[in-house]
């Protein structure tokens, strides 16, 4: 951690790390320094609670403080901290202010700091904060924020976009009723505010909706142009059809979690919505799909092919066949090692978002109403459909039961699920062969 003399013409200017973190210590007032990220450089200042405790007071990100401004305010929490009580908090009480200097941007970024979300979660809100939420309110004083400019900011964002409104506005109360939790503001705006009516029925559309049979076939169908299955994207699809895992805890699953012998997937305790592991019995059509993963089938039949035409091809077209090869080469190696069934670009990690392919195979089946996530939801409408108890449906899409019944019973249905799913997945692979017509699938499941 660097001490360096910060000067208003290079504080803009510090490195930023690729990952991780740097503080450039100020060598000029002690406690103030610059927080650096990969995203942002931020002013903070360090100082120690009558108890011991060091805290870091974040002043605001150093494009919106001067750096005189930014020494002078860090001067005051630290003095302020020096001469508190036993049992005062100059962090919790912001100097004695509450909300009165406190922004929307500052009360949001600590809230979020401060919440024990999941990855996923945290990636989401920071993005909905980020890029709403900020840009409206982050400047205001808390105290300022009223019902009014909520409902009009609601409103406004959801002519266009009523499902980013939705959740905005829900991660707006969260902010809200965490600063009330915390004795950060004295009040919420939230009370007894509802959605607007609109935004509350795109949002409640968005949860319903099931693929029906006739669409699963064209999505299946779709999947076969060659570059859905050059990259593997059809066999994740396949897999969400097949486990009914939500859409991250697939694409960012590892071989660790897949036991080939005993034939289950196990999402991780870290990784699962819950917060505890979740077990899936694989299906003979999963296990058929991870092993074409694992074994890298697929990239080394691309290998095969470009070697094969190398051998006749003469001039630049070798060149280019030459220097595909050696990507693949290279491609299949890092594969190979890496830990996940999905490898980014960078095969040491897990790919980040699926959202390009898949909007690329909307398009393509002739349909674009529907996310990832329905697929969870046709998945538990169709178990529904062949008569699979709802305990044993609710156990494949890893709900926890109710109080009462983790009270008595301990007992996971891994046999009874391990049925129902390969019942589904005959279903699946009906549904897939025929032609989306009602006539024409009910005649083939009669004869099935």
């Amino acid at each position: 951690m660097p001490t360096v003399t910060l000067h208003h013409k290079s504080v803009g200017n510090l490195e930023q790390p690729k990952k991780g973190r740097i503080r450039y210590w100020d060598d000029t007032l002690a406690g103030l320094h610059v927080l650096a990220t990969p995203t942002e450089r931020i002013y903070k200042a360090r100082f120690q609670r009558p108890n011991g405790t060091k805290i870091d007071f974040r002043i605001g990100r150093v494009e919106d403080w001067s750096l005189s401004d930014a020494r002078d305010k860090a001067d005051k929490v630290i003095k302020a901290a020096n001469n508190a009580e036993p049992g005062d908090d100059p962090q919790f009480k912001k100097l004695k202010a509450k909300s009165k200097d406190e922004t929307f941007a500052v009360l949001a970024d600590t809230c979020l700091e401060s919440l024990s979300l999941r990855p996923s979660t945290e990636k989401n809100w920071g993005g909905i904060v980020k890029n709403y939420l900020v840009p409206r309110f982050g400047n205001m004083n808390t105290a300022e924020i009223d019902r009014r400019m909520i409902r009009d900011f609601t409103e406004k964002l959801g002519k266009t976009k009523p499902v980013q409104a939705a959740r905005a506005f829900e991660v707006l109360r969260r902010i809200f009723s965490w600063g009330v939790e915390t004795e950060r503001l004295r009040g919420t705006p939230f009370v007894n505010l509802k959605k607007p009516e609109k935004v509350m029925a795109a949002d409640s559309h968005e949860r319903e909706r099931t693929l029906n049979r006739a669409e699963v076939h064209a999505v299946f169908h779709a999947l076969q142009d060659p570059r859905f299955t050059a990259g593997g994207f059809d066999l994740y699809i396949r897999l969400l059809f097949e486990t009914a895992v939500r859409r991250d805890e697939m694409l960012k699953a590892t071989w660790a979690e897949v036991d080939f012998a005993a034939g289950f997937f196990t999402v991780g305790q870290l990784r699962y919505k819950s917060k505890r592991p979740h077990q899936v019995p694989l299906t003979k059509a999963a296990v058929s799909a991870l092993k074409l993963l694992k074994d890298r089938v697929r990239e080394k039949a691309a290998l095969v092919e470009t070697r094969e035409r190398l051998k006749s091809a003469r001039g630049a077209a070798r060149d280019t066949l030459e220097a595909r090869q050696d990507a693949l080469q290279k491609r299949l190696k890092e594969c190979e090692a890496s830990g996940f069934l999905f490898p980014g670009p960078k095969a040491a990690k897990p790919r980040v978002s699926p959202q390009r392919a898949f909007e690329a195979v909307r398009r393509h089946a002739g349909f674009e109403d529907w996310t990832l996530h329905d697929i969870r939801r046709t998945v538990a409408t169709e178990l529904d459909r062949l008569g699979i108890a709802p305990q044993i449906r609710e156990a494949i899409l890893g709900h926890a039961p109710d109080k009462l019944s983790r009270t008595y019973s301990k007992h996971v249905p891994l046999l009874e699920m391990r049925r129902a799913l390969e019942k589904w997945s005959a279903k699946l692979d009906l549904i897939i062969r025929t032609a989306p017509s009602v006539e024409n699938f009910e005649a083939k499941e009669a004869r099935a």
